[in-house]
Parts: structure tokens; C-alpha cells; sequence
């Protein structure tokens, strides 16, 4: 099961408001899916903890060809 967001976040407010694990790890790089290529079902939208946020739940995950750009680093600034 995965958790994807369309909701931007800063590193310092990804832990918090997304409920990550270790929350003292800054996350600074993201995945950006296609989600036509994300096999169904897709579960949401649903309000993320705290209410700051989007999240949907893909109960199978994703394939590696949802990656929008595979071989690129995104890094958050």
C-alpha cells in the first residue's frame, strides 16, 4: 500500500504532516508519478493528519513506470 499526495510540502513540514517514519529525517527528494499509469483502485481524496493536506491510498502500490521522470533527482528547495 502506498500514500501519495498532490499537496506541496517544505522538508521540514513533509515528516509532520505526513506521518513519516523517523519524522527527524528531512525528506528533500520527491517522486512524481503519472497516475494514468497506476493500476486501479485508487482510494480518496482523503484530509492528511491535521488537516493540511491531500492524500490518496493505492491499495497495490505503483509500478515503476508511474515514475514520471525516472533517472532525475527532484530535489525540494
Amino acid at each position: 500500500m502506498q500514500y501519495v499526495t498532490p499537496t506541496p510540502y517544505t522538508p521540514e513540514e513533509a515528516s509532520r504532516w505526513l506521518a513519516l517514519m523517523w519524522p527527524w529525517v528531512l525528506r528533500r527528494y520527491v517522486l512524481v508519478l503519472d497516475p494514468r499509469k497506476i493500476d486501479r483502485p485508487i482510494r480518496g481524496p482523503r484530509v492528511i493528519s491535521g488537516g493540511f493536506g491531500i492524500e490518496y491510498i493505492s491499495p497495490k502500490g505503483f509500478p515503476a513506470a508511474a515514475i514520471a521522470n525516472p533517472g532525475y533527482d527532484l530535489e525540494v528547495t
